[in-house]
């Protein structure tokens, strides 16, 4: 009998994901290199046109990018949005500024979770604010974890000792970088930063709005968002 009900509820489950359902998101706990566990929300899909990875701003968490999780996984993409250590549900603490470098252990920890669940697959990183500036540094400098696409959102040329400045001429694929006008360090970072990428005209998209808005912040304005995910996608 309890055979009979399992594989009842496989082909339930295959009926559903063949119906186009959404799988339900998991919150998930990964551990980093140095041993600090990153907890991330997954969003999940059987065979996904890419691995998308989700960097938060400084002081936030993952849940910031919840509905954009949502609708990339809508999409066809399997989404990974991560706690940086000492925020949101992730371990670790912030001793010294020395500290913010191991972000990008964290994404690193990111980038082995989705590499392993969905492999030979391209992986995207979208950051916010310091989550841009760490996943920039670990495009340029890990070539072989295949980053297609870089979403830079309210970057800046060093944010904690995270600096873009450094690594952008290192990195010549596909990007889109965007900053409110008002935001003054993020939008002369983001000019300075589009002035100097490696990635030919035709893999640059540059984005400046009007007002204050700051890292994912920007994705509330419904056409910014829209043209973000229309860019993912094509």
């Amino acid at each position: 009998m309890a055979k009979a009900i399992i594989a009842v509820f496989a082909v339930f489950t295959a009926m559903v994901l063949a119906s186009g359902c959404v799988m339900p998101v998991e919150k998930i706990s990964i551990k980093s290199e140095d041993g600090i566990v990153i907890v991330s929300y997954y969003y999940n899909n059987e065979n996904p046109k890419a691995n998308v990875l989700l960097l938060h701003a400084l002081g936030r968490n993952k849940a910031d990018w919840d509905g954009f999780a949502k609708e990339l996984q809508k999409k066809g993409y399997a989404v990974l949005a991560i706690d940086f250590r000492a925020h949101g549900a992730s371990g670790g603490a912030i001793g010294s500024p020395l500290d913010y470098q191991k972000f990008i252990l964290d994404v690193k920890a990111g980038e082995f979770f989705l590499r392993t669940e969905h492999q030979g697959k391209e992986l995207i990183i979208a950051g916010a604010s310091i989550g841009a500036n760490a996943g920039m540094q670990f495009a340029a400098q890990n070539r072989e974890a295949n980053v297609t696409k870089l979403i830079l959102l309210s970057p800046g040329l060093d944010y904690k000792g995270i600096a873009t400045d450094k690594f952008i001429e290192d990195y010549s694929n596909y990007i889109f970088i965007a900053a409110a006008k008002d935001d003054i360090y993020a939008y002369n970072s983001a000019q300075e930063l589009s002035l100097r990428t490696a990635s030919p005209a035709n893999k640059r998209t540059f984005v400046f709005v009007d007002g204050i808005s700051h890292g994912t912040f920007l994705l509330n304005d419904k056409a910014f968002k829209k043209n973000l995910v229309d860019w993912i996608v094509k």
